[in-house]
């Protein structure tokens, strides 16, 4: 699905369209491609079903309040009441999705974003919350944007060497280890152990 880099940008371009209405549709399809590589980079299927599930009632909700507003009818405010109810839904699949990816990423933006949304969505049948709904989308672009790639700090494990002076560990009577050190994970093992404390996995 491309880099990381490449998603974020067309996180951020897809964001932005969302609160466009003749391209909104484009957005969340941009949208919907990067997000599947946030969700396989942090391994986590909630992101991509909530993304789904959250641009289609955005689109829904987006299109009906701009054509409700656009004329002042009782179809109107029909329009609007059907709208405020998909807004709502898409607020609450988001605001889940952008508390992960803040937690996931370490950028606050997400959640605040994910809150403006909530809020936006509750007012959307009086037109104020389209506001808010605009100004989210900005802020999550802004987020995707700045987003970083967190390092791999994991280190491969070095199994200890034994010189003909240093005598390498017994096998113990109680496990089938050739070593005091964990076969799956290399973490120190206290003899008699047969569990390893770091992964749990049995030796």
């Amino acid at each position: 699905m491309g880099d990381f880099e490449t998603n974020k940008i067309l996180a951020a371009i897809g964001s932005i369209l969302m609160c466009i209405p003749l391209v909104c549709i484009a957005g969340a399809v941009l949208l919907y491609i990067s997000m599947k590589s946030f969700s396989e980079h942090y391994k986590s299927k909630d992101i991509i079903n909530g993304v789904l599930k959250g641009a289609i009632c955005s689109v829904i909700g987006t299109t009906l309040a701009y054509v409700a507003l656009a004329s002042f009818t009782i179809i109107s405010i029909i329009l609007l009441v059907i709208a405020a109810v998909c807004m709502y839904l898409m607020a609450k699949e988001f605001r889940e999705i952008f508390n992960k990816l803040a937690n996931y990423s370490g950028s606050s933006l997400f959640r605040t974003a994910g809150t403006l949304l909530w809020y936006g969505a509750l007012l959307t049948i009086i037109g104020v919350g389209l506001v808010l709904v605009w100004i989210a989308y900005i802020l999550i672009a802004v987020a995707f944007f700045t987003i970083k790639t967190k390092p791999n700090t994991q280190t491969a494990f070095t199994p200890p060497s034994y010189s003909s002076t240093t005598p390498a560990p017994t096998t113990h009577s109680t496990s089938n280890r050739t070593s005091d050190f964990c076969p799956n994970c290399g973490a120190y093992m206290e003899p008699g152990t047969t569990f390893c404390s770091n992964c749990g996995k049995h030796s």
